[in-house]
């Protein structure tokens, strides 16, 4: 049987004062509406942008080593907030994906700058162990792992060549990586933007690969304190026949940390 306070109308005040059906509907909504655990540490995180996160059971968060919003409080505060909000929570350990920054600002082969990139994401992992109970962990060679991700990354690099869309897209990106370091670092001259440009034309594409590979493993949000790529945008509603399908299903959010006024 139907509440007496569902069945009011316009006219009627059934005891709870004169309600308009947009108000009951209101009041439903809050009803069912769900409710988290507050912020309680130095930090509390707040989504500034992107796709609704609360559409997934899932989440993903991207970890750029080395960067101060994936350490200490800010990250224990990233951890807090995605548990109280997900079933799943997936680390994504994005280590090995900075071996070409390493090649490039240290002037190190490739092999020595994948052994560093590996040894900062273990190092990473034990500074920030108390905020990874019961979670799951996946450094970024694992994704290379797979059966598929040659597959992938050759579909990816196929749409580069085909798609003037896509291309433009990763050049512009690259372009923009070199035009803000050079303006920070006197390191970043003339001569070395075409070595530079390569090298993150590559790290880009990896980059969409694995991306794709997650997606293809997992429907979940990914989330991280800075924009989504550009190229996955892009594409999104493309189906393009040698692209892989997922590069259009990213969901993405953008993270941000407001300090809280404790004490």
């Amino acid at each position: 049987m139907t509440p007496s306070w569902l069945r009011c109308n316009e006219t009627s005040s059934c005891g709870y004062g004169r309600y308009r059906p947009n108000r009951v509907k209101h009041m439903l909504q809050n009803a069912f509406k769900k409710t988290y655990p507050p912020q309680t540490g130095l930090y509390a995180v707040k989504v500034k942008g992107g796709d609704d996160w609360k559409a997934h059971d899932a989440c993903r968060l991207h970890i750029s080593v080395g960067q101060p919003y994936h350490e200490g409080p800010k990250f224990a505060a990233t951890m807090d907030w995605a548990r109280a909000r997900f079933k799943n929570v997936t680390v994504c350990v994005n280590d090995a994906l900075q071996l070409g920054n390493f090649m490039f600002e240290r002037g190190i082969d490739r092999h020595t700058a994948y052994i560093r990139a590996i040894n900062e994401g273990g190092k990473w992992l034990e500074r920030n162990a108390a905020s990874l109970e019961g979670v799951d962990i996946r450094r970024w060679e694992s994704w290379k792992t797979w059966p598929e991700y040659p597959l992938m990354l050759e579909a990816v690099l196929k749409t580069y060549a085909e798609n003037k869309e896509f291309s433009a897209a990763i050049d512009r990106t690259a372009a923009s990586f070199w035009d803000k370091r050079e303006r920070l670092n006197p390191a970043y001259t003339p001569d070395r933007k075409d070595h530079f440009f390569e090298l993150s034309k590559e790290y880009l594409l990896e980059e969409v690969a694995i991306i794709c590979r997650m997606i293809d493993q997992q429907r979940a949000i990914d989330l991280y304190p800075g924009t989504m790529l550009p190229v996955f945008d892009l594409m999104k509603g493309h189906d393009l026949p040698y692209a892989p399908k997922e590069l259009g299903q990213r969901d993405f959010a953008r993270i941000d940390f407001l300090k809280r006024n404790i004490g």
